[in-house]
This record gives C-alpha cells, sequence and structure tokens, in this order.
C-alpha cells in the first residue's frame, strides 16, 4: 500500500513538473523584460503558441524548449525546476534517490546522476524505447555518451556511428548532432560540459 502511494506520488509529481513549465517560461521572460512579441520572434515560434505554453494549455516540444531556452539563455532544465529551490550540497546521489527530468510527450526517461544541475557538469542516465529519436541539438561544450544496454546510433555533423554496449563515443557539441534509439531499445550514460538541459 505505501509503495502504491508513492507511486501515486511520483506520477503527480512528474505532471506537476510538466504543468511549471509554462509559469516558469513566463517568469524568465519578465526576469528578462521580454514580451511575448520578442520572444517569439527571437524563438521562431509563434506569439499565440507561446501564449498558449505559458497558460499550460499547450505542451512544448523538445525542439521548442530547446529554442526557448537558447533564446533565454539558460538550461533547458531550468524551465523544469525553479531557480528558488535549493538542493541540499551533497556529493553521493544514491540509486534510489535520483532525480527524473521529463520531457513532455517524450518516451526518454532521463534520471540526473549528479545532485543538480547548477555546477558545470551534468550527468543523466537515460532509457530510451525502440525506435526513439532526439532533437538535433547545437550548442558549446563537449559531451560523451557510454552505451550500458541495446544499440545507439549518434549523428555528428555528417558523421553516423552505431554502439553497442560498453562503447563510448565523445565530441564537441557545438555541430549539430542527435541520437536515435535502435533495436529493442537503448539505455546509456550521458555527460555534458557545460549542462545542456
Amino acid at each position: 500500500m505505501a509503495r502504491a502511494r508513492a507511486k501515486a506520488a511520483a506520477v503527480s509529481r512528474r505532471g506537476k513538473q510538466s504543468i511549471d513549465v509554462g509559469r516558469r517560461l513566463r517568469a524568465l521572460r519578465h526576469a528578462q523584460r521580454l514580451s511575448l512579441t520578442a520572444l517569439s520572434r527571437r524563438a521562431g515560434l509563434s506569439q499565440g503558441y507561446l501564449s498558449q505554453v505559458e497558460r499550460d494549455r499547450a505542451t512544448p516540444s523538445m525542439t521548442a524548449l530547446s529554442k526557448l531556452a537558447d533564446v533565454l539563455g539558460v538550461p533547458v532544465a531550468q524551465l523544469f525546476e525553479p531557480t528558488h529551490e535549493r538542493l541540499p550540497e551533497n556529493y553521493v546521489v544514491r540509486h534510489g534517490s535520483r532525480r527524473a527530468l521529463f520531457y513532455p510527450g517524450s518516451n526518454v526517461r532521463n534520471e540526473l546522476l549528479v545532485p543538480d544541475l547548477r555546477g558545470r557538469l551534468e550527468a543523466v542516465w537515460f532509457e530510451a524505447t525502440p525506435g526513439t529519436k532526439s532533437p538535433t541539438y547545437k550548442h558549446e561544450g563537449e559531451e560523451f555518451g557510454f552505451v550500458l544496454k541495446g544499440r545507439l546510433r549518434v549523428t555528428i555533423g555528417s558523421d553516423t556511428f552505431v554502439l553497442g554496449k560498453g562503447d563510448c563515443i565523445s565530441f564537441p557539441s557545438h555541430q549539430p548532432h542527435f541520437w536515435e534509439s535502435l533495436g529493442r531499445g537503448t539505455e546509456a550514460l550521458w555527460v555534458a560540459t557545460p549542462p545542456s538541459w
């Protein structure tokens, strides 16, 4: 019974996290004194759509979230977690205490392997269902990936690599890059510096 309540609370928190994206987007926009029109123009997204996102009437795609975070100059994770919430200073993240990161509508389960994203390093464990493909990213920094289970196709610029269990990849992330889960799904460890969420 206690497990069922804990699971229900976790699902409830997940839903709440995605609902808060609109409120956090609005707060970040206001903090930078940007009008909805200016944000719309810079992000290449319609003003009506952004208004719906801010009022939690539309769920932004990963691509839209990346564009908005880029324009606002923040990691994507800041759209999911309030900046006033301070995590305890801690060096260890226990397996059962990993923070989940959710993209609305995504088939990827992400768990943060570092206490928070305020440092210079992002480490994430993810599990992707077969055929799941990430959006194309391009940002400053470097990335490292280690496949724990399954196969992953990674494209960096015009180069494509198929990685299997135990294979690693590292690359400068200023080049356009994306990945796709192959076969029966993939589990991987992904590290980026600075954080790209």
